[in-house]
């Protein structure tokens, strides 16, 4: 495969990924199922990618190899069924986008002016032009605005706010970088601030709490507090926008929502599984009822994966920050040549920061659509980080060998997906019902929008 055609189809398969939440409508499915298929695809067009590419992948982070394998050895013990597989096949192929991400950030960096900022935006502006369709047909049919109804295309509010966090800080770092040459400005900026303007007015209306983490740096801090008074000015003329309000708003509130809960129910599964945790998913097979996962990245991993698991993830993730915040911190202040614009590192580190505090609260890693853009984000991080500290790339034989586990992945992903055919469709026509009787679906997500293991028809391996 050429370089030129790398180059091409590597924007194409960003474009893709950022485009998927504004079009998870486009099936008779739930949205939140949506969004998995369509992630499911992007993994799949991505190993195909990785198949036909000549060039090798970056190396590195051996720890990472170690993780998974811990959690396969962690399926075997807990009786190695399908959904356990399912999961850690599901992490390794999200690792490799992460790596094939990097490497063509590091050998196409031409593709950070030429792709990402466009990407970006379009992303952002196809959510807003939807929402707006939206809000000119609830304003006919109904005369206004209530609840979370401009959200169409999240099954709940706060998977938007999770995309938004990862979304936001590279968008707002926009306004510090130059403009694509085949735009105008009046077309760029209008663009831009209408986007930024949106988002942050449904912010307001979402109230997402999380989503005042993680802005780093004064100038990027002044910029994100514009555009927040833009969006709160835009959320007073469109929305009756509970954020706004200083006895319904939210956003300074303490509270948990019931989140403790959850939390001692993972922390008793940690203390009865301290080595290999519950198994994979196996959250989402607890009978009591209420979410499939804690809201909480490190309890996941510890009470499902075990500790030593746990502990490879955040051995791993200290010493990226720090090597990362070291070079950050070099190329801002200019005491390295820069081969992009510095700003790239204060974006890229908003958005990892944002993500960061939000998942010890919600499902970051869980959600189909946040998943994506971790890819993106993290892939990203990593490829600059590499040209700039160059490393290095994978031999023919460990590529071989990616590959092969990569179909292997794949091929059990494909099963689970056709086991649960009926569940999922099933899900939509229960949703499309109560919705006709007025009522609301109540669903608790994991891998899909209706998350309980025990109604999908999961084949134990091990034992049959």
């Amino acid at each position: 495969m050429s370089d030129k055609l790398s180059g091409f189809l590597a924007g194409g398969l960003l474009l893709a990924t950022l485009l998927i939440p504004a079009f998870s409508w486009l099936l008779p499915l739930l949205s939140y199922d949506t969004q998995r298929l369509g992630q499911l695809l992007l993994l799949a067009l991505l190993v195909v990618f990785l198949i036909a590419a000549r060039a090798p992948l970056l190396a590195g982070y051996r720890l990472l190899a170690w993780f998974l394998f811990w959690g396969l050895a962690s399926a075997g013990i807990n009786g190695l069924v399908l959904d356990q597989l399912v999961e850690v096949s599901l992490f390794a192929l999200l690792l490799l986008a992460v790596y094939i991400t990097a490497t063509l950030i590091d050998r196409y960096p031409a593709a950070l002016a030429l792709w990402v900022k466009p990407c970006w935006l379009l992303s952002a502006l196809a959510y807003v032009l939807i929402a707006l369709v939206y809000l000119i047909v609830l304003y006919r049919l109904q005369g206004g605005v209530s609840g979370h109804e401009p959200m169409h295309g999240f099954i709940n509010p706060r998977f938007f706010n999770q995309y938004q966090g990862w979304l936001l800080p590279v968008l707002t770092g926009l306004l510090f970088l130059p403009r694509p040459t085949w735009l105008s400005a009046p077309t760029w900026w209008g663009l831009l601030l209408l986007s930024l303007g949106m988002h942050w007015a449904l912010i307001w209306q979402t109230q997402g709490r999380g989503l005042l983490l993680g802005r780093p740096g004064r100038r990027f801090a002044l910029a994100t507090l514009g555009v927040a008074v833009l969006g709160a000015i835009l959320a007073w003329l469109l929305f009756d926008a509970p954020g706004l309000d200083p006895e319904r708003s939210r956003l300074l509130s303490a509270g948990l929502s019931s989140r403790e809960q959850l939390w001692a129910r993972a922390i008793e599964q940690i203390s009865h599984h301290p080595w290999f945790g519950v198994g994979p998913m196996q959250l989402a097979a607890d009978t009591v009822a209420g979410p499939r996962h804690p809201h909480s990245a490190p309890l996941q991993l510890a009470a499902e994966w075990g500790l030593p698991a746990l502990g490879m993830v955040l051995v791993l993730l200290v010493w990226a920050a720090v090597r990362w915040l070291r070079l950050a911190r070099t190329v801002v202040l200019g005491r390295v040549s820069s081969r992009v614009e510095p700003v790239w590192f204060v974006m890229l580190t908003a958005a990892m920061a944002t993500a960061a505090l939000q998942s010890l609260l919600s499902g970051v890693i869980v959600m189909p659509v946040s998943q994506l853009m971790l890819v993106l984000v993290l892939g990203m991080a990593f490829g600059l980080y590499r040209s700039y500290r160059p490393g290095p790339s994978l031999s023919a034989r460990s590529t071989a060998a990616v590959k092969l586990l990569a179909v292997l992945a794949l091929m059990v992903l494909a099963a689970y997906v056709t086991e649960s055919r009926e569940h999922v469709e099933h899900t939509y026509e229960r949703g499309r019902g109560q919705q006709g009787q007025g009522e609301t679906l109540r669903l608790a997500p994991r891998f899909w929008s209706d998350g309980r293991l025990s109604a999908q028809p999961v084949a134990t391996l091990a034992r049959e």
